[in-house]
């Protein structure tokens, strides 16, 4: 999927959810309320 309109370096990201390490989801509208949001992805081989 192409989005015709790409983000650009300094637009704000889009809402999204993930779940926290018990299952509960967490948005970025909830998190962005702190100073600072990292999302950390961790690529695993199995």
């Amino acid at each position: 999927m192409t989005d015709p309109h790409p983000p650009r370096v300094g637009d704000l990201a889009p809402d999204f959810a993930l779940p926290d390490l018990n299952g509960a989801l967490v948005s970025l509208a909830d998190v962005r309320r702190t100073a600072h949001v990292v999302v950390h992805f961790v690529r695993e081989f199995t």
